[in-house]
């Protein structure tokens, strides 16, 4: 069966420059553009999912895609951040993207919702080389989260302020990168609430996983008391489609939307919520969680 030619419609990325054949090509300049291939991909994210709606700041984030994919994060978050845009809810009202909200720092996105404003922030859980154990893996894991709520290397508080009562502050974090594309919902308990079952699945020199959430102490992670104080809810994503790595080679697998967030795992800080339930701006989610 012949493959259909593809063809580039004009869009926020606009065309991308031909680059040389794979066999022949050497390193790709950082400044080259993005590939036949990325475009196509990110035609695809915007097709039926307009940015236009998203005021604010949106053309920082396609900048950022644009500008040739960071070769050494395969899992780009950029690439993730633009996934996510496409799945907020059609009423979801007010999006921005690269909202000004502590000191200087940003988070990713900004809406009103459901008689809320939702401050949210992407990470990736990136492939690592040095981790040799899924205990390091763990405690790599709530090192990233921390890195959402507190700048290790200046020693201060980053992206969200201590919340309104109107206010509620999210991290999403994109899974696929974590352990191989290996986690299960029992890694997400252990790396937020620490043991939760008799028998403790991982220990590091024989002293269990401490939980974000529950008992990891400031000398473990300082970041701990800023993401009890700020942050509603984590929710760990882990869907399939093509990370930057993929989308070199032969294969692209796009995105299913309105599924990303279907079969998400979705942590609540129960001190922050005090029993209370919302609404989420995101299609996929259950309507309460």
């Amino acid at each position: 069966m012949k493959k259909p030619k593809t063809t580039f419609k004009p869009s926020p990325f606009g065309l991308p420059r031909e680059r040389p054949k794979a066999e022949s090509r050497g390193p790709i300049p950082d400044d080259w553009g993005i590939s036949l291939k990325e475009a196509e991909y990110c035609e695809v994210l915007l097709k039926g999912h307009s940015l236009s709606r998203i005021g604010g700041r949106i053309e920082s984030l396609i900048n950022k895609v644009e500008g040739r994919l960071n070769q050494e994060n395969k899992e780009n978050e950029s690439l993730f951040e633009l996934r996510i845009a496409a799945e907020f809810k059609t009423d979801a009202e007010n999006i921005e993207s690269e909202r000004p909200n502590l000191g200087n720092s940003t988070v990713d996105f900004f809406c009103k919702y459901a008689g809320q404003y939702w401050f949210i922030e992407a990470v990736s859980a990136r492939e690592s080389d040095s981790c040799k154990s899924e205990e390091e893996e763990l405690i790599r894991l709530q090192k990233i989260i921390g890195e959402k709520v507190f700048n290790y290397r200046d020693n201060r508080e980053v992206k969200f302020r201590i919340p309104l009562d109107n206010e509620i502050n999210v991290i999403i974090v994109d899974m696929r990168g974590y352990n191989s594309g290996l986690s299960d919902p029992d890694d997400i308990r252990e790396v937020s609430f620490g043991v939760t079952e008799e028998f403790p699945r991982h220990n590091i020199n024989g002293a269990v996983i401490k939980g974000i959430f529950t008992d990891l102490s400031t000398e473990k992670l300082v970041a701990v008391q800023p993401l009890r104080a700020k942050i509603h809810y984590v929710i760990f994503t882990n869907e399939k489609f093509s990370n930057s790595r993929e989308l070199e080679g032969d294969k692209i697998v796009f995105p299913r939307f309105g599924g990303m967030f279907s079969r998400c795992l979705i942590v609540r800080n129960d001190s922050l919520l005090c029993n209370k339930e919302h609404h989420f701006p995101f299609k996929g989610i259950n309507e309460k969680s």
